[in-house]
């Protein structure tokens, strides 16, 4: 049986960080916040807040921004599939 690779990262942002949001660093990645809060901002302008325990998937949606929103650090877990190569 073959199983799926995964390679994992954590994203810490001080209170206040953004990060320009780019699809190509999200493609089939899962997002677990640890802690902190998360704010995405949609090129619409429209925003949404999540909290600790908050599990996403940022593929496939219009997005512009990512952003720490709370006074204290966030901390993001990802978890992506490895490409074949």
């Amino acid at each position: 049986m073959d199983t799926a690779r995964v390679r994992s990262w954590t994203v810490l942002l001080q209170p206040g960080d953004v990060l320009d949001y780019r699809p190509e660093d999200w493609a089939d990645t899962l997002l677990v916040i640890d802690c902190g809060e998360l704010e995405v901002e949609c090129r619409s302008g429209q925003r949404a807040r999540f909290g600790a325990g908050a599990v996403l998937t940022l593929a496939g949606l219009p997005l512009q921004r990512l952003r720490n929103c709370s006074a204290e650090p966030l901390v993001l877990r990802a978890a992506a599939r490895q490409s074949r190569r």
